[in-house]
């Protein structure tokens, strides 16, 4: 909703869950940006590495490097997008501290494959409410990622909980989101 309000042209709503899907289809209905937003149920990892072997496969064929590709067969419609900005929010990945392993491997997945579709010099912004993904790991893994990728990050924004989070001293449990806006450029751009 924020991005059709601010002057986005097209956005593109991915979840998992139809229901959430639904709900976010009625809102964006009762603020008038049907005609903005397209709404995909899919597998967000899945989801998005398709669209980055889709990228790949455009540039491949648009390099002229068309020994690796087929070309006599078509590219599938709707794949190989990328966009200005890609916004990622996922669930929760480390309920426990013992999951915290797997969520990084999770974080850095999701965000590889983010900034990958992000166009030069535009923006990923992507969050974590793990509580137990703290923000030197969450962002040490975004750089991960961000080094298999083949990308330069310039931190734009860092936030924490909103107002409506309130955090109580001494719980440390409050203290659980994470909130990064990325500048993200392509290493061999430079």
């Amino acid at each position: 909703m924020n991005a059709c309000k601010y002057g986005a042209k097209k956005v593109t709503c991915l979840d998992i869950s139809e229901h959430a899907i639904e709900s976010a289809r009625d809102n964006v209905a009762l603020n008038g940006f049907e005609d903005r937003v397209e709404f995909v149920v899919d597998d967000a990892f899945q989801y998005l590495r398709s669209q980055v072997k889709g990228a790949e496969e455009r540039q491949l064929r648009a390099g002229g490097k068309t020994d690796k590709v087929d070309t006599s067969k078509a590219m599938t419609a709707g794949i190989g997008r990328t966009w200005d900005v890609v916004i990622l929010d996922p669930p929760a990945f480390a309920k426990t501290k013992s999951a915290v392993k797997g969520a990084c491997r999770g974080y850095k997945d999701i965000n590889l494959h983010g900034m990958k579709l992000v166009n030069e010099g535009g923006f990923l912004v992507t969050a974590s409410c793990s509580y137990h993904m703290r923000p030197d790991l969450f962002l040490e893994t975004i750089q991960e990622a961000a080094a298999d990728a083949g990308k330069i990050l310039r931190l734009v924004e860092w936030r924490a909980a909103g107002k409506d989070h309130p955090q109580i001293l001494g719980v440390d449990e409050g203290h659980y989101l994470k909130f990064a806006i990325f500048e993200v450029r392509s290493k061999t751009a430079l």
